[in-house]
């Protein structure tokens, strides 16, 4: 006598059904890494975004506190070094001078026993400064990034009031 088996009967699978399920597998593997990927990426965008936006505040913290407490301040078109964004002179302290360096800026000061203390400001893009003086004002500007490889686009513009009695664009030693 014949046995008669119902196709929802069977005990396991043929190669074709395995090898669909394997060919199915690999399908969503494949598209679950591709999203993963472009997770990662837009994550590691945001975070240079906000480091960026973080670094950017505490430079502009910094920057209006020393053109508020300058006597003298030198602008980009007051003949500095190259590599000098910004000189500031405080009444009865060492000048303060913004450099720029590779990835952003570093203030610099002298203190006491020939020494220089430094704050380096990085940016995750390259970034160019310089400084421009307005009326009763100054400004530090950089731009940056935005370009294949280059980071985030980055537009810094921080705008200082010069405090009572500063001059700008004086001679600086």
């Amino acid at each position: 006598m014949k046995r008669f088996h119902h196709p929802l009967h069977r005990r396991g699978m043929t190669l074709v059904e395995v090898l669909l399920t394997i060919t199915a597998s690999t399908m969503v593997v494949g598209v679950a890494g591709g999203l993963l990927h472009r997770a990662l990426r837009l994550e590691a965008a945001s975070r240079g975004a906000l480091q960026g936006e973080r670094t950017a505040l505490v430079l502009a913290r910094q920057v209006r506190a020393d053109i508020r407490a300058a006597r003298t301040v030198a602008c980009t078109a007051d003949g500095l070094p190259a590599d000098v964004v910004l000189r500031v002179q405080p009444a009865g302290e060492a000048a303060i001078v913004y450099r720029a360096v590779r990835g952003g800026l570093v203030r610099e000061q002298a203190i006491p026993a020939n020494r220089i203390a430094r704050e380096a400001f990085s940016f995750p893009a390259a970034v160019r400064f310089e400084s421009v003086r307005g009326d009763g004002v100054v400004s530090l500007v950089g731009t940056g990034g935005g370009e294949p490889g280059e980071g985030p686009p980055i537009d810094i513009e921080v705008v200082a009031a010069l405090g009572a009695g500063a001059r700008l664009g004086e001679d600086q030693p």
